[in-house]
């Protein structure tokens, strides 16, 4: 989980994933309200991360598979990629740039 940078704060895995559903740039913690930001290698990992997601329906559609089938796994690598992305972020005091 998370961790604050100036107050030391773990968030918990409901806050985590409700800021992480906003698609902010930068969140606030929880505890002392100061503004922390996704650090650089946390957003190329979530990238990664996402990146099967929009491979599956063309590949899936590719191989002629049938629609609600498709729409399946995409819901379920969906609901994987929500449920473990909060362990996977580090948060940063500035915004980071990526390269």
């Amino acid at each position: 989980m998370p961790a604050c940078q100036n107050c030391g704060y773990t968030w918990k895995r409901k806050e985590t994933t409700l800021k992480m559903l906003t698609f902010k740039s930068s969140y606030r913690c929880p505890n002392c309200l100061q503004k922390q930001y996704l650090s650089a290698e946390t957003r190329k990992r979530s990238s990664l991360y996402s990146l099967p997601f929009f491979l599956i329906i063309p590949f899936l559609a590719a191989f002629n598979i049938h629609f609600s089938v498709t729409l399946v796994i995409a819901v379920v690598y969906l609901v994987f990629y929500i449920s473990y992305l909060p362990f996977t972020i580090k948060l940063s005091n500035e915004n980071e740039p990526l390269w």
